[in-house]
């Protein structure tokens, strides 16, 4: 037993390495096996097939050379005839004979010899002789013209002399009528001069279409150029019947008269050989290598093509056959691996079963384990085996599953308590919960939510660090845990938001703990040498009145932690008055997430007009929600969630870049106005406003003036500071500043005059009622005043009505927006307004339309 121990491990049997080397090297053995085989018997085949493609493909060469030179001879020879050259009539009889060398060659090689082809193949030889024949006939004719063009004579030997002397006679008319360039016989002869020449030209352009045509008959474009010709011809005859009237008429110097006699006859003569060529050029041998091509040259490339192809078809049908013989060697050598292959299955099956006992059985037990411990159940003992990679997966296993059980106790507690303070998380919480109010149900037993956050804290985060946020979390953790019984569940929801379970706990009780939470969280909290006072709003919902699961009561404790901050309250407890509104309240806050994003938002636009030429100037971006369940979302109520919520960022970065987007494309149709988007207090503390500001201005390639922004006195003044800071950035850009709803807010003019604003919005509160309140005429006439006095421009808010428009223009306003002119509309209609109302003050009652 030992002895075959020993030989395994020599040979390596007691590894899957080892194993798998051995059952390799037999299949390579078969394989070799097979292909020695299957070489004998191709050799024979093969030797064969090999001989016949070789002849054959030297009689490919053959053909396709002579092709080539057939291709090459034929376009050469149109360039000849085109553009006739020695060199070209040369290359034309030498790519022939080359030709007829090569049919030669194929006629007398193996295969073609003993191939059906033979005859083919001489012919083709025989019709390239006879091309080489007519090719040089044809040249020939190419370089005499006279012979090439039987109308050359005529226009040559009869119209070109009738042409000169026609020309020469007027120009001696014309010397003659010189001295009197007033004469009407000066003016007739330089007139039928004129008309001689554009017959001539017309006769040129005929020429020069028609001789470069091979066609059989006339196009109509020759056609029309041949009656041009006849036309001008007319025109010649009728000057020179002119010609002979005013002779007789007036009479003219012996000169003229005998140049006008020279004009007629040669005119005739002209006329004549016109006749004579026009008949030679609408006929079919007007050029007598046409024929010769079409009737002889043309088919002899044809056939010689002809030829060529048969003898491809000839082989191609050879080197199928050839093909089928070694398809059936290719059936021979299939058989042959079919046999090897069905003993490489017989192979892979014995070895399958040899490695299911000593491998894949063990590895199974050991998969088998490792689910039992996926399940959390404790796995069978692990198999024993011989082979040393399923020892090692065994002894890895068992270190594994030590490993594992530790860290599932620590994951196990990490996922039901947060990682900074050591506090129950919100999964923590919603199991407790759940544990308590079915306790509480069975016992009929009193149960207390009490939920809170803490107030600063994210300006404290923002403005310190996180660390020293981290650090406050952790000192209000302690507070929490020294205040309340150690009976209650301390939980840390997230951010800086908390919530204490207090089983067995009635509204007294729970009130109790609220107020000693608010008195503690009160104590000022010292964080590496900063002295903080935050403080926290609380909510508390009971058991049973205010909800009977988890989801109500922590939804309850909310509302009720909303409500206490909201009235400035330290705690409040779920009140069912009061629920109405902050459920609503809720609602939006959930839909407005998706109102951003889902196109539930739209801008609207309202006119800005200058009182002093009725120029629309700008608009103001009014933001409107049109809710699918809700209908119209007020946008008072609108920015009001948006600021609770921390959503007034994106909602103004939506309003920015779409206003921003908006004017990008009315510039493109060229609307100038400036777009203004109003600003919170929120935006003003939001370092990357500027960033944004400016990044879309160069995405949408707007000029910074085409952007305004307002904001209100009471935003600038909750930090005034940081508003003067941005505001300051904002100015650099070259983006206007407006404060709005001016005379509302309690700004002092010492800061008024720091702030780098270009002008001021009174409130339409004011401008409604001036002409009914003499105090609020008083207050706008005051503005306009101070606001010019440091250098600003007013914009009156309210504009309902024409009086309004006039006593504004009257004191000295600059700019109206208000009903008067039209209320807040979307963006396409805006562009139709503009259109309609881009000079509002010449006919103010259009306002109205």
């Amino acid at each position: 037993m030992r002895a075959l121990d020993s030989i395994r491990r020599l040979i390596g049997l007691n590894s899957l390495r080892g194993r798998y080397r051995v059952v390799a090297l037999g299949m390579a053995l078969l394989v070799v096996f097979g292909i020695w085989v299957a070489e004998d018997y191709v050799g024979g085949v093969g030797r064969t097939a090999t001989e016949n493609m070789a002849e054959r493909n030297d009689a490919v060469l053959l053909s396709r050379h002579i092709r080539d030179d057939v291709w090459q001879a034929e376009l050469t020879l149109h360039s000849f005839m085109l553009a006739p050259d020695i060199d070209q009539r040369h290359a034309v009889h030498r790519h022939l004979q080359r030709a007829i060398r090569n049919a030669g060659l194929l006629a007398r090689s193996p295969w073609v010899a003993r191939s059906t082809v033979a005859r083919i193949a001489r012919e083709a030889g025989l019709n390239l002789e006879q091309l080489n024949d007519l090719a040089d006939r044809l040249m020939g004719l190419r370089g005499d013209p006279d012979h090439l063009f039987p109308a050359m004579r005529i226009l040559n030997e009869e119209m070109e002399p009738a042409n000169r002397d026609f020309l020469s006679a007027t120009a001696l008319a014309l010397e003659e009528l010189a001295d009197d360039e007033d004469f009407a016989g000066y003016r007739r002869f330089s007139e039928t001069r004129q008309e001689w020449l554009q017959l001539i030209i017309a006769l040129r352009i005929y020429l020069i279409n028609i001789t470069g045509a091979f066609g059989d008959s006339l196009s109509e474009l020759q056609k029309a150029q041949e009656a041009q010709v006849r036309f001008r011809l007319q025109r010649v005859n009728e000057r020179l019947v002119g010609l002979g009237a005013l002779e007789e008429k007036h009479g003219f110097g012996m000169q003229a008269s005998a140049s006008l006699a020279v004009m007629r006859e040669q005119a005739s003569h002209w006329a004549a050989g016109y006749e004579q060529a026009s008949e030679i050029y609408r006929g079919t041998q007007w050029r007598t290598d046409v024929p010769l091509i079409k009737d002889s040259v043309q088919p002899l490339f044809s056939s010689i093509q002809g030829n060529l192809q048969a003898i491809d078809q000839v082989m191609e049908r050879a080197a199928a056959l050839d093909v089928g013989s070694l398809n059936r060697v290719a059936g021979g050598i299939t058989h042959s691996l079919w046999a090897i292959i069905v003993t490489a299955i017989a192979l892979f099956i014995l070895a399958f079963l040899y490695f299911e006992k000593t491998v894949l059985s063990p590895i199974a037990l050991v998969a088998q384990a490792l689910r039992s411990e996926a399940r959390g159940r404790r796995s069978a003992e692990l198999p024993v085996t011989d082979a040393t990679e399923t020892h090692a997966l065994v002894e890895a296993f068992a270190e594994m599953r030590r490993q594992v059980h530790q860290r599932q106790r620590q994951l196990e507690y990490q996922a039901g308590h947060d990682a900074l303070t050591g506090l129950p998380n919100r999964s923590r919480l919603m199991e407790r919960l759940a544990e308590a109010l079915e306790s509480a149900k069975g016992e009929r037993q009193p149960l207390a939510l009490l939920v809170m956050d803490l107030n600063r804290f994210k300006e404290i985060n923002d403005t310190l660090g996180h660390e020293i946020g981290d650090q406050l979390l952790q000192q209000v953790r302690n507070r929490l845990l020294n205040t309340v019984d150690e009976a209650f569940d301390v939980v840390r929801l997230g951010g800086d938001e908390f919530a204490v379970l207090m089983p067995g706990t009635g509204r007294e009780r729970a009130v109790a703990i609220a107020a000693e939470i608010t008195e503690a969280l009160a104590q000022v909290f010292t964080v590496e040498m900063h002295t903080l006072f935050v403080g926290g709003g609380l909510g508390i919902a009971l058991f049973p009145e205010h909800g009977d699961d988890n989801r109500t009561l922590i939804q309850h404790a909310e509302v009720a932690m909303y409500v206490a901050k909201r009235n400035n309250h330290h705690y409040a407890v779920y009140d069912i008055e009061l629920d109405q509104h902050s459920i609503r309240r809720l609602a939006l806050e959930s839909d407005l997430h998706h109102a951003i994003g889902d196109g539930q938002l739209e801008l609207y636009f309202q006119p800005k007009v200058n009182l002093t030429n009725g120029q629309t100037t700008g608009v103001e971006a009014l933001i409107r929600w049109h809710h699918p369940e809700r209908g119209f979302i007020p946008p008072d109520e609108l920015i009001a969630v948006a600021e609770q919520t921390g959503l007034i960022k994106p909602l103004t970065a939506w309003v920015l870049e779409t206003g921003m987007g908006q004017r990008a494309r009315w510039q493109r149709i060229g609307i100038e106005v400036q777009v203004a988007v109003n600003l919170s207090v929120w935006n003003l503390q939001d370092p990357e406003l500027v960033t944004q500001i400016r990044d879309g201005l160069d995405r949408h390639r707007l000029p910074a003036h085409a952007l305004g922004l307002e904001i209100t006195e009471s935003a600038m003044m909750a930090d005034p500071e940081r508003a003067l800071a941005a505001l300051v950035e904002l100015d650099a850009m070259g983006i206007s500043l407006a404060v709005d709803d001016f005379g509302t807010g309690f700004s002092s003019l010492s800061y008024l005059k720091r702030l780098p604003v270009d002008e001021l919005k009174i409130d339409k509160s004011f401008v409604m009622s001036m002409n009914e309140d003499e105090n609020d005429a008083a207050i706008v006439r005051s503005t306009i005043d101070l606001a010019h006095n440091l250098g600003l421009k007013v914009v009156a808010e309210g504009v309902e009505n024409q009086q309004i428009w006039t006593v504004l223009e009257f004191l000295g306003c600059d700019t109206a927006q208000g009903y008067y002119m039209s209320r807040p509309i979307p963006a396409a209609d805006f562009e139709q307004w503009y259109q309609q109302n881009l000079w509002l003050k010449p006919e103010p009652q259009r306002l109205h339309a």
